[in-house]
C-alpha cells in the first residue's frame, strides 16, 4: 500500500480523530489541506471530514482557511458537499456552502442535492439545500450510465415513507416557483391564522414570530 509522507498523514490522522488542535499543528508543520490519501478511495482531507470526521464544521473551517479546494472531485466521484448531503451533515453543509461549495456541480451526473440518501436528517437536508439556493432535485437523472430515481432505493419501508414526504414537499416548492416564494406563502398562511387571535400585535411582528417558531418554508 502507498503511504503518505508523515506531514500529510498527520492531517488525515487528526481529522480521523476529530482533533482540531492537532489539525492546526499538522497544517502549520507543512501538511497539505489538499493531499489525497491513496489508501482511502483517493480522498483529500476535506472529503474525509465530510465522510467520517468528528467536529466536522470546525474541521471544515480550518481546512478552508488553509486553502482546501471546496469543489474538488474525489476518488469516490463525489465533492465534499455531495458527501455532506449524502451523510446528512447539516452544519457541515452550511460551512461548505458559505466557503464557496457549488450547489449545481454534478458528480457522476448528479447535483449535490440529488445525492441525498434516506438518512435520519433527510427531511432537514432538502429544505436547507433549497434555502441555500440549490435547484430542485430532478426526479430522474442519468448517473453511472443508468437512470437513477431521486431518493428511491426501495430497500426498506423507511425509504419509501421518507421518499413520499420529500416528494410532496418538492412538489409544493415547485408549484410555488421557488423556495423563497414557497416560504413567503407558507409564512403568510400561518400569519393569517394568528393575526386575529392576537389583535394587539402588529401583523409584521406576528409574521416574524411565525417565521422563527414554525421554520416556514421547511415543511
Amino acid at each position: 500500500m502507498e503511504s503518505l509522507p508523515p506531514r500529510h498523514a498527520a492531517v488525515h490522522a487528526a481529522i480521523s480523530r476529530g482533533d482540531a488542535d492537532a489539525l492546526r499543528r499538522a497544517l502549520a508543520n507543512g501538511g497539505s489541506p489538499n493531499i489525497y490519501d491513496p489508501n482511502t478511495y483517493g480522498i483529500a482531507p476535506l472529503m474525509r471530514v465530510c465522510w467520517a470526521g468528528q467536529n466536522a464544521p470546525e474541521l471544515v473551517s480550518i481546512l478552508l482557511a488553509a486553502g482546501a479546494d471546496v469543489n474538488a472531485i474525489h476518488g469516490n466521484n463525489l465533492s465534499p458537499l455531495s458527501e455532506a448531503v449524502n451523510k446528512g451533515k447539516l452544519a457541515c453543509i452550511r460551512v461548505l456552502v458559505a466557503g464557496g461549495a457549488s450547489l449545481t456541480q454534478e458528480c457522476s451526473g448528479l447535483t449535490p442535492v440529488e445525492w441525498m440518501s434516506a438518512s435520519a436528517n433527510c427531511r432537514r437536508v432538502l429544505p436547507l439545500m433549497l434555502r441555500l439556493g440549490s435547484p430542485l432535485p430532478r426526479l430522474e437523472a442519468q448517473a453511472h450510465g443508468r437512470t437513477r430515481r431521486w431518493m428511491r432505493y426501495g430497500h426498506t419501508p423507511f425509504d419509501a415513507i421518507f421518499y413520499q414526504i420529500l416528494l410532496d414537499y418538492r412538489t409544493k416548492v415547485a408549484a410555488a416557483g421557488s423556495w423563497a416564494a414557497y416560504e413567503r406563502a407558507h409564512r403568510a398562511r400561518l400569519t393569517a391564522i394568528f393575526v386575529n387571535k392576537f389583535p394587539r400585535l402588529p401583523a409584521d411582528a406576528i409574521s416574524h414570530i411565525v417565521g422563527l417558531w414554525a421554520h416556514t418554508g421547511h415543511y
